[in-house]
């Protein structure tokens, strides 16, 4: 999308901008998924209170239980940068580093609908 259409979207359908979306693909070894799966909750508790964030979700694959998928919605990009900067997520970040089968994978997105709020 060229930015002429980008601004036109911007201006017809979010007026106050596009939520910032971040699609993480996450791999994860097998003997580590319990432990993952637990310490992604509490990552995702605290991730939900933080000012900004819209939503916090955490998707677990039916067919193959070591992957996941967490999409990450934020207000804007500052907000969705000082979650990176917070306690809880640079906790999570270092103590799952040794349990992931392949590095995590963030995709950024632009959230069209909902428009944030």
């Amino acid at each position: 999308m060229g930015l002429i259409e980008r601004r036109d979207i911007t201006a017809r359908f979010h007026p106050g901008g596009f939520m910032y979306v971040t699609v993480v693909y996450i791999h994860v070894r097998p003997e580590h998924v319990a432990d993952f799966v637990e310490s992604i909750r509490e990552n995702h508790e605290n991730s939900v209170r933080e000012p900004g964030n819209l939503r916090f979700d955490i998707l677990q694959s039916v067919d193959d239980p070591t992957r996941f998928i967490a999409y990450e919605a934020y207000r804007d990009e500052a907000s969705a940068k000082s979650h990176k900067e917070t306690v809880h997520y640079l906790a999570w970040r270092d103590k799952v580093a040794d349990w992931m089968a392949e590095p995590r994978q963030g995709v950024r997105y632009d959230g069209l609908f909902p428009a944030a709020r």
